[in-house]
């Protein structure tokens, strides 16, 4: 179980619990090998629902993103290889374990679809062919649009409670994108200009920009692995436009 926190309310859910956990911001599965030892981990209170609500979540979406990025990668090294091994029944504690490492194999299987051609449409942007690569055929595997942004919003408001001891409640909204980076440049200067970043190691960076005028509106870019890029922007619900179009 999680280490506890004391009670409080939930960063996620806003509701107060008296059993608050300590909610990775990123899990710790995601950190690549190159993560020095002495980063910090960033933890956030969460109650045990949420908690591991996103754990799960987080689990499906290692799978799918770490079966599509490259293992040797500085950037990602390793997280290729603990996805293989958490599905591998070799390395099974028990019986019970084995079985589940069997199912979660099999389910993926099912999953994947392979194909001669590159699907014009529904690529998730950076995981596509990689450039001077020779690639004999494709095989894509489905991701939960609905997943990206739960996570796109958990970190949001996982790092704006860390630096700005402040809830996300819900006057505001987080809209979370998964776009090509051409059409985030100008979110991108913004944010180069007026902005601060947050290093994590070599696979996670975490840039971000306050406005000027008080309040949590701001503009996000959260990039993990290298390849993994999501932008956002927190705005009131009412009186406001979205930043990214």
């Amino acid at each position: 179980m999680s280490k506890k926190h004391h009670s409080g309310n939930c960063v996620h859910c806003l509701k107060y619990s008296d059993k608050l956990t300590a909610d990775h911001v990123f899990p710790e599965s995601w950190y690549p090998e190159t993560t020095p030892l002495d980063i910090e981990k960033w933890k956030i209170p969460s109650c045990l629902k949420c908690n591991r609500e996103y754990g799960k979540l987080e689990e499906d979406l290692l799978w799918r993103l770490g079966l599509s990025i490259d293992p040797k990668e500085k950037k990602s090294l390793g997280i290729t290889d603990k996805v293989l091994r958490s599905t591998n029944p070799k390395y099974a504690k028990n019986e019970h374990d084995r079985r589940m490492r069997a199912a979660k194999l099999a389910s993926i299987a099912k999953q994947l679809t392979i194909t001669n051609h590159v699907p014009q449409k529904g690529l998730l942007p950076n995981f596509g062919p990689q450039p001077n690569l020779h690639y004999n055929g494709y095989v894509a595997i489905p991701i939960s649009e609905e997943n990206i942004v739960k996570l796109g919003q958990k970190i949001v408001r996982g790092i704006t409670y860390i630096y700005n001891k402040a809830f996300i409640t819900e006057d505001y909204r987080i809209n979370v994108y998964v776009i090509e980076d051409h059409r985030a440049q100008e979110v991108l200067k913004t944010i180069e200009a007026f902005g601060v970043a947050q290093n994590r190691g070599p696979g996670i960076v975490v840039k971000y920009a306050m406005t000027s005028e008080g309040g949590l509106s701001s503009l996000w870019y959260i990039e993990i692995w290298g390849r993994f890029k999501l932008y956002a922007v927190v705005i009131p619900k009412q009186g406001a436009s979205d930043a990214i179009s």
